[in-house]
């Protein structure tokens, strides 16, 4: 018997349903019929956004999405029909706060999103029962509601390919020289809300000084929110050390950004989710938060104090930054034990079966019911696999 699955993705700058379509397991291929659709989020919150979207591209694949057996989506993808299993991967560990959570949530907006995530969303999937226990509190949701699995986008990371596939997105990069990677989150939020300074006071003029007498290469990855508007604040087009990757040139090698996050020596971020599966590597982290005061007050945090949850040492000028970046990488395993003490809270499974978990999750739910899953994942605390990717019910 086949079960149609359809995969929802919004962008390739980390994406747990890229992500699983790109590694479905052989034994699966013929136990899935797999769809996968792209829609951009613009089309607003709190609705059966591919509706308003795949209208206009054509009918026929909000057919396929409707038919499905089960829906799968990394922002809030809500039940298309009744009796279809939606699935929830999200995109990301959440350091920042969240509907529920979030203090500049708007109530009527809260109230609409919180509603959905009650009646739509069947399972969520879960790093760990640190995660659940964050995603419950933002989403409201029960904790039969997830299940253990790891996500995805992670198995990226352990891929060996990273700098083979960076090079193919940049091939005068020269790759032998010592690579950062640059991963700031979003200001600019829903609906024009502001979080933070855009700029993040930083001179990239200097900052390419920098990288050229110290011979480094930084690759500058904003965050799909703000593509449009950062380029259009700085020309980098001069600079022979720093390369802004968007996701249009993602788009166009066939690729997801994880799949070249391996080739960082170093990950600079500030309250990005990214650096918590980054942790899976054992590398050093960097945090440059110059707005955090304003962060907080406007956004928030779940998780405190923030120099705890940051495993890696914090610079608030581009002073500090520079001078860190230093020391880090003569240093690699300075603040090696507050990383792994991160990681070992974070995630439950530090390996490359995630896709793999979550496959067989979908052929146990299609062979024997919904019910039955969740039935035995409560009684398991979440926790169905063993750590070689068994199932333990």
């Amino acid at each position: 018997m086949s079960y149609k699955v359809s995969l929802i993705y919004h962008n390739v700058s980390g994406s747990n349903t890229v992500a699983l379509y790109k590694q479905i397991p052989l034994e699966f291929r013929d136990i899935f019929d797999v769809f996968i659709r792209f829609f951009p989020l613009k089309y607003g919150w709190g609705h059966r956004r591919w509706d308003f979207w795949l209208l206009k591209e054509g009918p026929e694949d909000i057919f396929r999405i409707y038919e499905s057996d089960f829906l799968l989506g990394t922002h809030g993808t809500w039940r298309a029909r009744d009796g279809q299993v939606s699935i929830e991967m999200w995109h990301g560990f959440p350091l920042k706060g969240m509907v529920a959570m979030d203090y500049g949530e708007k109530k009527e907006d809260r109230n609409l999103l919180l509603s959905r995530w009650a009646d739509e969303v069947d399972i969520m999937l879960s790093y760990s029962r640190t995660y659940s226990s964050l995603m419950a509190a933002c989403m409201h949701k029960e904790a039969e509601s997830f299940i253990i699995t790891g996500m995805p986008r992670n198995d990226f990371l352990f891929d060996g390919n990273a700098f083979a596939k960076l090079q193919l997105v940049f091939p005068d990069m020269p790759v032998e020289k010592p690579i950062i990677f640059y991963m700031p989150t979003f200001r600019l939020g829903r609906e024009d809300k502001v979080e933070g300074d855009v700029d993040r006071g930083l001179d990239f003029d200097r900052l390419e000084d920098f990288l050229d007498r110290n011979d480094l290469i930084l690759v500058v990855k904003f965050h799909p929110f703000e593509e449009e508007i950062v380029s259009k604040m700085y020309d980098f087009s001069s600079y022979e050390h720093i390369f802004v990757l968007r996701d249009e040139q993602l788009v166009g090698s066939n690729m997801d950004f994880y799949e070249i996050l391996g080739a960082a020596s170093l990950l600079i971020t500030d309250y990005s989710s990214v650096y918590f599966d980054y942790l899976l590597l054992d590398r050093p982290i960097v945090f440059y938060p110059p707005d955090i005061n304003i962060y907080i007050r406007r956004r928030g945090f779940l998780l405190e104090p923030y120099d705890i949850w940051a495993p890696g040492p914090k610079a608030y000028t581009q002073d500090e930054l520079e001078s860190t970046i230093v020391r880090i990488l003569e240093n690699p395993s300075w603040y090696k034990r507050e990383r792994q003490f991160i990681r070992d809270i974070v995630h439950h499974y530090q390996d490359d079966k995630s896709s793999y978990r979550v496959w067989k999750l979908l052929e146990i739910i299609g062979k024997k019911g919904f019910q039955y899953i969740k039935e035995r994942s409560t009684r398991r605390a979440s926790v169905i696999f063993d750590d070689e990717g068994n199932l333990l019910i």
